[in-house]
C-alpha cells in the first residue's frame, strides 16, 4: 500500500492526539524498509515531524522554489515603480511557501496606503520583519484605536465561524454596525429592497442552486461594508467571491486564524 497525506501539522483529532501521538502511529504503520506500507506525507516544520522523520528522507519545497515564488512577489508588487526599492522588497520577502503570499499581501497593503500619501523613502523594506507572526503583530498594531473594538469583533465573528464551519457573508456582516448601535435594530429598521434570486443557466428546474443579484440599495451596502472591512482590519480579512451564493468573509491565511487562538490576541 502507498498511502500519500497532505497537511499532516493540520490533523485535528477529536480524541485528543497530538502531533507525537499521530508521528507514533505513522511509524507503526511502516516501521521501516521491508514493510508492505509506504508513507508519504507533507506538513509545516513542525518539531514532532522533524525529530521523527529521518532527514535523509525530507524534501524542504522552499528551498527549490526560492527564485519561482521571487517571481511572483516580483508580479504582485508590479505596482511599485521604484526598482532599487522593489528590489529590496524582494530580496526581504521570507521563503517559506505557506506564508508568501499573505506576507505579500500585508506589505503591498501597507505600501499602497504609503505610496497614496506621497513618495516612498528609500528604507521602507526594513520596517517590515521577515517572519510572519512579527508581521502580523505589526499590522493588528497599526489597527486604529478607534475601529479596534470592530476589529477585534470581527474576528471573533470569524473564529466562531470557523469552529461551527459555518460561512459568515458579506450580506450578514454589513449589517455588524446598526447590531452594535442597537441590538434590536431589526425591529424598527425598514424593510430593504435586497435581492433578486436567479436560477443559474446550466443548472435544471430541481437544481436548488441560484445566483444572486443585488439591488442597487443592497450594493451600496455591500461597497461600505468592504471598504469599512478593510480599514478596521487592515487586510487580515479579505472577501471570498462565491459562484452561486453571498461572498463570504475569510482570514487572509490560516496563519492568522492560528495566531488569534493564542493567549494575548484572544484576551484582548
Amino acid at each position: 500500500f502507498f498511502i500519500l497525506i497532505d497537511g499532516l501539522d493540520e490533523y485535528q483529532d477529536p480524541e485528543g492526539l497530538d502531533q507525537y501521538n499521530v508521528v507514533q502511529m505513522l511509524c507503526k504503520w511502516a516501521p521501516g524498509n521491508q514493510s508492505n506500507v509506504k508513507l508519504c506525507v507533507s506538513s509545516r516544520e513542525e518539531p514532532a515531524f522533524c525529530n521523527r522523520f529521518p532527514l535523509e528522507r525530507t524534501l524542504r519545497l522552499h528551498e527549490f522554489t526560492r527564485y519561482v515564488m521571487q517571481r511572483y512577489a516580483r508580479d504582485l508588487l508590479q505596482q511599485i515603480q521604484d526598482g532599487p526599492l522593489l528590489l529590496q522588497l524582494i530580496q526581504h520577502i521570507p521563503i517559506r511557501p505557506e506564508r508568501v503570499s499573505l506576507w505579500i499581501h500585508l506589505v503591498v497593503r501597507e505600501l499602497s496606503e504609503d505610496i497614496e500619501a506621497g513618495p516612498i523613502t528609500p528604507d521602507v523594506s526594513g520596517r517590515f520583519p521577515a517572519g510572519l507572526q512579527p508581521l502580523v503583530d505589526r499590522t493588528l498594531h497599526r489597527i486604529n484605536p478607534r475601529y479596534t473594538k470592530m476589529a477585534y469583533l470581527t474576528f471573533s465573528m470569524l473564529q466562531l465561524a470557523a469552529k461551527y464551519d459555518l460561512p459568515l457573508f458579506d450580506s450578514t456582516y454589513s449589517f455588524l454596525e446598526d447590531y452594535c448601535d442597537n441590538p434590536e435594530f431589526t425591529y424598527h429598521m425598514p424593510i430593504l429592497g435586497w435581492q433578486v434570486h436567479h436560477r443559474s443557466e446550466r443548472s435544471d428546474v430541481s437544481d436548488p442552486r441560484v445566483k444572486i443579484v443585488f439591488t442597487a440599495t443592497a450594493r451600496k451596502r455591500l461597497r461600505l461594508a468592504a471598504t469599512k472591512l478593510a480599514i478596521w482590519c487592515k487586510g487580515l480579512v479579505v472577501i471570498s467571491e462565491t459562484l452561486y451564493m453571498n461572498n463570504r468573509l475569510d482570514f487572509a491565511h490560516r496563519s492568522i486564524l492560528e495566531y488569534l487562538t493564542k493567549k494575548e490576541p484572544r484576551t484582548k
